[in-house]
């Protein structure tokens, strides 16, 4: 590329997006499920219904939702996951079928899967779950999530649920 062509100190801005991207990489591969679950444990310790909704969310979202462990498998769980889902379908399953058009779509875009954090998609599972409680819509809800934890994507799934 050009950028290699000019002094080496130019090379800064790529090498700080080649790390960034090398620590996702890294991250992507080594997140771990159950920590999640206790971080979000831990900081809702004080929640009751938060613990309940916890609780049954991951007694269903007990693994990745798309398996990284095998890149040639990829392609092929993506279109399981896309298949029509019909008239009965938990929330979950249609969480399922978006993070499979979200995967889908950032390969086109960025040439790679790019899979959804955990704490993405249990944010989004307890957003989803107070939401259809009872049946209610109790109003507005807040859900606090961190810096540079993919709020975007979070917000970007929730309304492709509705």
């Amino acid at each position: 590329s050009r950028a290699l062509e000019k002094d080496p100190i130019t090379w800064q801005p790529q090498l700080d997006s080649l790390d960034t991207i090398i620590f996702f990489l890294n991250y992507a591969t080594a997140e771990r499920l159950d920590l999640a679950y206790a971080q979000f444990a831990q900081l809702n310790s004080a929640r009751p219904q938060v613990q309940e909704a916890l609780a049954e969310i991951s007694a269903e979202y007990t693994e990745p939702i798309v398996p990284v462990d095998d890149p040639n498998a990829v392609d092929a769980h993506l279109a399981s996951l896309k298949k029509d889902l019909g008239v009965s379908h938990s929330d979950f399953e249609l969480v399922q079928r978006i993070t499979a058009f979200v995967v889908e779509n950032m390969k086109e875009r960025l040439g790679s899967h790019f899979m959804p954090h955990h704490t993405q998609i249990i944010t989004l599972l307890l957003v989803l779950k107070s939401q259809t409680e009872n049946g209610e819509d109790p109003g507005n809800i807040i859900a606090q999530v961190g810096t540079g934890e993919g709020k975007s994507l979070i917000i970007a799934m929730l309304a492709a649920f509705y």
